[in-house]
């Protein structure tokens, strides 16, 4: 089977929301909220209200949820040393106008590398660096200003 992009649909209460779950020529993992709002159309030949819905957008709320946890075994290793990393700069930075919640590329590699323990040494940057762009790619990390953050709602 061969697809452009696969896009995910769940509700919420009263909003729903899509993801793009897999995309071939954009991002994967980003979505939005909406609501279905109801219109009437007309009328039918038997005097009968006809009534469709249309999308409603949601302001302010992008959505940007994870569909699994990571796959891969470096994935599932980086993540959690990843994500502390990041709460930590998080926490440290509240309050401080200068200071970045996120972290370089490249800092994370190196904050991280290690932690891949059961990669032989010689190898351990390049998987810890596969790692960290597949799950930047999955929406578990996003990228912004050349600075690496956990998502809004991460």
């Amino acid at each position: 089977m061969d697809f452009l992009s696969l896009i995910e649909t769940e509700r919420d209460g009263v909003n729903s929301r899509w993801r793009l779950v897999k995309s071939k020529d954009s991002e994967d993992g980003i979505g939005h909220s909406f609501t279905l709002e109801e219109v009437e159309l007309g009328h039918n030949e038997k005097g009968k209200e006809i009534k469709s819905c249309v999308v409603q957008e949601v302001e302010g709320a992008i959505y940007s949820k994870k569909a699994t946890e990571p796959r891969g075994g470096n994935q599932k290793i980086i993540w959690p040393a990843a994500r502390n990393t990041l709460l930590l700069l998080k926490t440290n930075a509240a309050g401080l106008p200068d200071q970045p919640e996120g972290i370089s590329f490249d800092d994370l590699v190196e904050e991280l590398k290690d932690v891949l323990t059961k990669i032989d040494p010689k190898h351990r940057l390049l998987r810890t660096k596969e790692a960290i762009v597949a799950l930047i790619r999955r929406g578990d990390l996003t990228i912004k200003e050349d600075l690496i953050y956990l998502p809004e709602n991460g």
